[in-house]
């Protein structure tokens, strides 16, 4: 493995991770639409360059690594590693996805406990507490861990798949 190659699927894997911010960003913004304001606007705009940054790093991993001469001064050009590299890459899938899971698993139970409180606690607390539609539940995160959570779970079952999806990528 030459450090060209090994740098193609470093790019290759930080931009799938990239795609799948995106992706969640735009399900959770679909599911939760509300009357755009700035933050939401300049959300949209940060996604939109990060997609830039995908398509950059997931089909012109090349032309990134000869504009900034990444392969440049050292004294071989060859890597010796015991791994190949669908190795390599079936490792960062299994990083990313157990990272996603890590992330996003504390943050969805609380939210479900919170979202059986409260369905559980209107019935039994004062009528007056139901007027105002209070609740702690925030759908919003609830959503968006839900959906890192299956995200992770389909790259991590799926992670074979996947290295040779972004193998092909790379030829």
């Amino acid at each position: 493995m030459t450090k060209k190659d090994l740098f193609t699927i470093v790019f290759k894997l930080f931009g799938l991770y990239l795609f799948i911010q995106i992706l969640i960003f735009i399900f959770s913004l679909i599911v939760m639409w509300r009357e755009p304001n700035f933050i939401d606007v300049l959300s949209i705009f940060l996604n939109v360059v990060y997609l830039f940054l995908t398509y950059l790093l997931l089909y012109k991993s090349n032309l990134i690594i000869d504009l900034f001469k990444l392969t440049e001064g050292f004294d071989n050009d060859k890597i010796s590693l015991n791994i190949n590299e669908k190795g390599i890459v079936n490792v960062g899938l299994i990083f990313i996805s157990i990272y996603l899971i890590v992330m996003y698993l504390g943050d969805f139970i609380t939210q479900t406990i919170m979202f059986f409180n409260d369905h559980i606690a209107r019935d039994t607390q004062d009528p007056q507490f139901n007027l105002f539609g209070y609740s702690s539940t925030n759908y919003e995160r609830l959503f968006n861990a839900l959906l890192c959570l299956m995200i992770g779970f389909l790259i991590l079952s799926n992670h074979k798949r996947l290295t040779n999806w972004i193998l092909k990528l790379n030829q």
